[in-house]
């Protein structure tokens, strides 16, 4: 009988003991699993202030170079159409730009000018694809379009990016126009004169 007594505490400390590494175990793994959960949103965080921080050392190297265009990008062919409104001195317009990228970028910079921007789409050519713009803003002081993506643009690839946009026909912006009276006395306006610098 005390034979049987002491296998049956050997057994249930045994058990006990099974129990407890048991415990400590999944202890273990849930540490692990937490960790590496904790890890992997630090990654992704880490990850996302990086990508903010290429930003920002772009649009400080923009800034510093006060007036010019950043060298990540070239413009290849442009493709625009504009539809004035002679009466009222305004004008619709598109233009879609063919470029070409000379140093991986999220960030488009170009010069813009008394525009008030409606959209922005950018197609990568190559594998038909939109690749989606972030945000854009105006720097008015500077006459600057900044396009941030979601993306980076890869060299050797062709893009499309196609800005809808309208502007005051005021004279200061490369379009003069002209306008005579006709026979009736009614004022006619058919003589446009475009001037790229």
């Amino acid at each position: 009988m005390h034979l049987m007594l002491d296998k049956f505490k050997e057994y249930c400390t045994s058990r006990r003991l099974n129990i407890l590494f048991g415990v400590i175990i999944n202890v273990l793994i849930v540490v692990v699993v937490v960790l590496a959960v904790t890890n992997s949103i630090k990654s992704i965080e880490l990850k996302e202030s990086r990508r903010q921080l290429e930003i920002l050392e772009l649009y400080i190297q923009a800034m510093e170079i006060t007036y010019r265009l950043l060298n990540d990008i070239r413009p290849i062919k442009y493709n625009l159409q504009w539809h004035p409104d002679l009466e009222n001195k305004t004008c619709e317009a598109t233009a879609s730009i063919q470029i070409e990228i000379d140093n991986e970028t999220n960030l488009i910079v170009m010069h813009s000018r008394n525009l008030e921007i409606h959209s922005i789409t950018l197609l990568n050519m190559m594998a038909r694809i939109r690749i989606r713009v972030r945000q854009w803003y105006l720097d008015h002081e500077r006459e600057m379009l900044f396009i941030e993506l979601d993306e980076l643009l890869y060299r050797a690839t062709p893009y499309t990016i196609t800005i809808s946009y309208s502007f005051i026909l005021d004279g200061l912006n490369g379009v003069y126009t002209s306008s005579y009276r006709d026979e009736n006395d009614e004022e006619r306006a058919p003589i446009t004169k475009i001037c790229f610098s």
